[in-house]
């Protein structure tokens, strides 16, 4: 009698599947890991609201022909002002610095960014920060055009 050796090629359908969840379960967990914590989000979250609240403002003043004034609160933490969209408040421990001239302070912790016809405005630089971590938001005064950078903490001062 022969005996009938098998040379067994490849993966069953069994072992393949098995190894194919056990990879499914290391990256989900992975991934849930390697995502950003909601405290390094929420700067950027509120520097995109900001910003579309300076342009939108900007915009409107161009398009109705008249002068729009976009107010920040920097004791309650919240802007608005643009036709259009509601008051944004920034989460708890986002904190706000803003560089202006003088007149543009209407009393204390209120200041004001008043875009014009022309779209030129009263220029504005605005610094949210958590942590060691902040964003410049530059509104040029001339142009009314708003622009944003990543800062380290080290380099300005409260």
């Amino acid at each position: 009698m022969r005996s009938v050796i098998r040379n067994r090629h490849g993966y069953t359908l069994v072992e393949l599947l098995v190894v194919l969840s056990i990879l499914t379960m290391a990256s989900m967990s992975l991934a849930y890991l390697a995502k950003p914590s909601r405290s390094a989000i929420d700067p950027e979250i509120a520097v995109q609201m900001l910003v579309t609240h300076l342009r939108a403002a900007r915009t409107n003043a161009i398009r109705a022909n008249q002068e729009i004034t976009l107010g920040i609160d920097l004791t309650r933490r919240e802007f608005g002002g643009a036709p259009d969209l509601a008051a944004y408040r920034m989460a708890d421990g986002v904190e706000m610095h803003v560089v202006t001239a003088g007149d543009r302070i209407i009393k204390e912790g209120l200041v004001r960014v008043r875009f014009f016809a022309d779209g030129s405005c009263s220029g504005a630089l605005i610094i949210l920060r958590r942590g060691t971590r902040g964003i410049e938001v530059s509104v040029d005064w001339l142009t009314g055009a708003t622009s944003t950078r990543i800062v380290d903490g080290r380099h300005y001062k409260s």
